[in-house]
């Protein structure tokens, strides 16, 4: 929203607010805290397997069958969980025991 003509005063001092709240808890938020680092791990491991989904083309399933589309994810978290395991396998065959 932006502030102008016909926009209310108070749409544009709760806006204000809401915006210095956020910019506070960005700057006080302590990083190096057990629980920061645990969700930071968790979400970048969600963003790795959206970006896959991106990459394989399901990110916007075409179908239109919920039955369908859950099995359709299902086959691509196996895909991807498969992918996973063979790039670990290859990494350990690289590393000499």
């Amino acid at each position: 929203m932006i502030c102008g003509e016909g926009t209310r005063l108070f749409s544009c001092l709760f806006l204000g607010v809401m915006q210095a709240r956020a910019a506070r808890l960005r700057y006080t938020l302590d990083r190096d805290s057990d629980d920061y680092l645990a969700v930071y791990k968790q979400r970048t491991a969600t963003e790795r397997i959206n970006s896959q989904a991106v990459e394989l083309g399901i990110e916007r399933p075409k179908l239109r069958n919920g039955r369908a589309i859950a099995n359709l994810n299902t086959l691509i978290y196996v895909l991807i969980n498969l992918r996973a395991l063979q790039r670990l396998r290859e990494l350990s065959a690289e590393t000499p025991a």
